[in-house]
């Protein structure tokens, strides 16, 4: 199966999800986020925002961890397929890019950059259960893994673990997936 067909598959499963079952796996995976060592030790932490698709959600992830005290930064795409980072403060400050993605507003954009020890949380359609992603083909992640020296965390729920992911060369994996289930 290509890439193309993988994203057409798992994007027809989460949008068949039932926003109750959206939320209650997203809030398993919530308290597994927050409990696992490298982000319970993180000063910073750099999370996508949950927008589309039954995206396996952030919100509460980025208010529990802004909470604590952890500085979190929020993705802007910029032009060139190159992500920046906000240091997302309220919610209040971001608002829907031409995708509808929330990211900061141009007015309120703090750029956060990564220190040693951070965690990026890292979209994707499907992940497999060794890191790989299945993301949305714009490479935007894995632009910005390939210089990344902090800890990985993608998130996906069970259904969407893919045991037969198709991989290429630039593609990068991340160090730990987490489900409702919990670490995989």
């Amino acid at each position: 199966m290509t890439k193309q067909e993988m994203r057409t598959r798992y994007r027809a499963l989460r949008a068949a999800l039932a926003p109750e079952q959206v939320h209650a796996w997203g809030e398993a995976i919530c308290v597994h986020v927050l409990a696992h060592p490298w982000v319970a030790a993180a000063a910073q932490c750099f999370c996508y925002v949950d927008a589309k698709e039954n995206e396996a959600p952030t919100r509460g992830i980025i208010d529990a961890l802004t909470a604590r005290g952890v500085k979190v930064g929020v993705p802007m795409a910029r032009a060139g397929g190159t992500l920046e980072w906000h240091a997302f403060q309220t919610w209040d400050e971001l608002g829907p890019n031409r995708l509808g993605i929330l990211e900061a507003r141009p007015e309120c954009f703090r750029p956060l950059v990564p220190a040693r020890g951070a965690v990026c949380i890292v979209p994707a359609i499907a992940y497999s259960p060794g890191g790989h992603r299945l993301g949305h083909g714009g490479g935007y992640y894995d632009r910005f893994l390939a210089g990344f020296s902090g800890h990985t965390i993608g998130l996906c729920f069970e259904a969407c673990l893919a045991r037969d992911l198709a991989v290429e060369a630039h593609d990068i994996a991340v160090e730990a997936v987490i489900t409702e289930k919990g670490a995989v």
